[in-house]
């Protein structure tokens, strides 16, 4: 709920009120001086629609209808925000024979505490009740692409979606190997939860061998014939 940054570790939950004073005065500022700068005006509501709208592929239709902010104003919005380092985009999974996949990049606030402070949501356990999944999801985004941006531009972070359905959360990938990632919330993961992972080997085996599903189970377990469960302490 707090994030991943230094001072969630050292002040507890006397961290709520500088991660709330950080969204609101340090990060809206950040923008509105970078906006300026680029004369693309007023940025109104777009900071917490942007946050809430953190994880999912980007959708610019439905922020300009909540926000009022015209189509072209948002796409530079959104460059903004990667070009303060406040948020990066996930792009679609990109191979030969990769047909027939959505193309719209996924949008992550840089910080799982700092996106939930933005979208205004309950910067407590409170937030697991109603979107466990979410956070969690956010979590491992945020901390997969610090890793393989320390590890160089040879490692990237993508994700697969395709017209029919199929879907694999988050894709590492490597020089070596792609290696694709489910995200769930749950402690009691089913084979059922490696089936878009099973898809997608299946569809790339030349790249994939292997798959896990990040989630909250107590030890490492077989789910199906190329797809482990990892407790996200592993990760």
């Amino acid at each position: 709920m707090l994030g991943c940054l230094p001072a969630s570790f050292v002040e507890g939950k006397a961290f709520v009120k500088t991660l709330e004073s950080y969204a609101e005065t340090y990060i809206e500022e950040e923008v509105l001086r970078e906006s300026a700068a680029r004369n693309i005006g007023p940025y109104g509501r777009f900071l917490e629609l942007a946050a809430a709208e953190s994880g999912r592929p980007i959708n610019l239709t439905r922020v300009s209808q909540e926000s009022g902010i015209a189509l072209s104003t948002l796409r530079q919005f959104y460059s903004v925000l990667e070009d303060t380092l406040i948020g990066f985009s996930v792009p679609p999974f990109s191979r030969a024979g990769a047909a027939r996949i959505l193309k719209t990049p996924r949008f992550f606030v840089f910080d799982p505490g700092v996106r939930n402070a933005l979208a205004r949501l309950p910067l407590d356990e409170r937030i697991l009740a109603t979107e466990g999944g979410n956070p969690f999801e956010q979590w491992a985004a945020c901390e997969l692409m610090i890793r393989l941006r320390y590890m160089g531009p040879a490692y990237r972070l993508s994700f697969w979606r395709t017209t029919d359905g199929a879907e694999v959360d988050l894709i590492v990938e490597t020089p070596r190997e792609v290696i694709p990632l489910e995200v769930r919330y749950t402690a009691r993961p089913r084979p059922a939860d490696a089936q878009g992972i099973e898809r997608f080997i299946a569809r790339y085996p030349r790249f994939a061998r292997r798959g896990f599903v990040v989630c909250r189970a107590p030890r490492p377990e077989r789910l199906s014939r190329h797809v482990r469960a990892l407790p996200w302490q592993e990760l």
